[in-house]
């Protein structure tokens, strides 16, 4: 099972690749993170709460330009392989 966490999961584009990964055999979201989410199982605030909380193995990164960088560094920096929508 691959682990995939989202980043920016509630907006348009996040929450497509929610449904989108949760379509697939043999990968689930363990992670959505966005600051307009509930908090809830799985969810986060903000990538660095995510982390602290696993490491996924795949981060897809739907944010803004202004985070985008930030986030990237910070999966690549756990080990995380990142993918930028």
């Amino acid at each position: 099972m691959i682990d995939v966490c989202v980043s920016g999961a509630a907006g348009r584009m996040g929450q497509a690749v929610v449904g989108a990964v949760g379509r697939e055999a043999g990968m689930r979201v363990a992670m959505a993170v966005d600051p307009a989410l509930p908090a809830g199982e799985g969810a986060y605030p903000d990538l660095a709460a995510a982390l602290a909380a696993g490491t996924p193995e795949v981060m897809v990164d739907f944010t803004i330009p202004a985070t985008v960088f930030a986030n990237a560094m910070a999966a690549l920096g756990a080990g995380v392989h990142v993918v930028i929508g």
